[in-house]
């Protein structure tokens, strides 16, 4: 089993959130794919603090040094979760690991959240199967059509 633990995030890893979520690889899965600003960010981590929205940093157990996040955002009774992982550790079962000791934190942290939800790209298999393999499962199938009217 890959050797990661999470650790409730602090001010100070604000800008560990802000660096890994604008990785190229990172923002190419989002379905915000633009690069967030740092003003963004700092008002974006200000409300989730607000809001008492749980954020956790992964680390390597052995080194503690910084390897991604896992964030939950709560809604009435159930949370959506969202993982960023550094690119080296990719296909190395991190991801499913990092789901898991998530899941089991915002279960002992917040015993009123009954579901947790993830949405995926259909084409991020990497992610797809790390949260199978944690030990989700499909619920529906949902497609998001927009017209660009700056286009």
């Amino acid at each position: 089993m890959p050797g990661i633990s999470l650790r409730r995030a602090c001010d100070q890893d604000s800008g560990k959130f802000w660096y890994i979520a604008n990785l190229p690889y990172i923002r190419r899965e989002s379905f915000s794919p633009q690069a967030i600003t740092p003003e963004d960010h700092v008002k974006w981590w200000a409300k989730r603090v607000a809001e008492n929205q749980p954020s956790y940093v992964v680390e390597d157990s052995e080194t503690q040094e910084f390897v991604g996040y896992v964030r939950f955002t709560i809604v009435g009774n159930e949370a959506e979760i969202s993982v960023a992982l550094l690119d080296r550790l990719h296909g190395k079962g991190y991801g499913q690991e990092a789901i898991r000791v998530g899941c089991k934190l915002l279960a002992e942290e917040y015993p009123g959240v009954n579901k947790i939800h993830s949405s995926i790209k259909a084409d991020n298999g990497k992610s797809l199967a790390a949260f199978i393999k944690a030990g989700f499962h499909y619920e529906r199938v949902e497609h998001k059509l927009t017209l660009d009217l700056t286009a």
